[in-house]
C-alpha cells in the first residue's frame, strides 16, 4: 500500500500491523510538526494556556486526514461503526479548545533543577479531560492495535491479512 492510499484515503481495511507502522509514522510526524509549530505560535502569541490550544488545534487539524484515514480504515477490518472515530478523536478536541478558551488550567513557575520552568497546571477540568484522554486513548489502542480483525471479506473489502501472506 503507498502513502497516499494509507493516508488520504479512508476506504477499505488495513491490517494491525499497517495501522501500527501508518500510526508510528503520524505520530513522528507530529512530533516534528510540533517542534515547528510551537515555536512559531509562542513568537506569536507568547506563552499561554491559549497558545498551547492554538498549537494543539493546529497540529489536530493538519493530522486530522491521515488520523481518520488510518481509523476509518482499521474500524472497517473489525466491522465497527466509525462514530467510534469521534468517540477516539473527541477528548483531544475537548482538550485543545478548553487550554484555548482558559478553562482547564493555566501556566505556573516551577523551579526544576535550579531553573525556573513555566509549565501547564491542569485544574479539576483539566484533569477529568486528561482521565478521558487516557480512557479513549487505551481503548483506541486495544480496539485499533490488539484485536484482530473481522477474518474473510466484509463489507469494506477482503481481509487485508490475505493480502500480506
Amino acid at each position: 500500500m503507498d502513502f497516499a492510499q494509507l493516508y488520504l484515503n479512508a476506504e477499505g481495511r488495513i491490517s494491525r500491523k499497517t495501522w501500527w507502522l501508518g500510526s508510528i509514522g503520524v505520530v513522528v510526524l507530529s512530533l516534528i510538526a510540533s517542534l515547528v509549530v510551537a515555536p512559531i505560535v509562542v513568537i506569536v502569541s507568547g506563552q499561554s494556556a491559549t497558545t498551547e490550544g492554538i498549537g494543539e488545534l493546529a497540529l489536530l487539524a493538519l493530522f486530522f486526514t491521515p488520523y481518520r484515514s488510518l481509523t476509518f480504515k482499521r474500524l472497517n477490518d473489525r466491522d465497527r461503526p466509525h462514530w467510534l472515530f469521534w468517540v477516539f478523536l473527541g477528548p483531544s478536541i475537548a482538550s485543545a479548545v478548553l487550554k484555548l478558551l482558559g478553562v482547564s488550567g493555566g501556566y505556573a513557575s516551577f523551579v526544576l533543577l535550579g531553573q525556573d520552568v513555566e509549565m501547564f497546571q491542569p485544574n479539576v477540568i483539566g484533569h477529568f479531560v486528561n482521565l478521558a484522554l487516557i480512557v479513549t486513548f487505551v481503548w483506541m489502542l486495544v480496539e485499533m492495535g490488539f484485536l484482530k480483525g473481522q477474518e474473510g471479506a466484509n463489507t469494506h473489502g477482503p481481509d487485508p491479512l490475505e493480502n500480506e501472506l
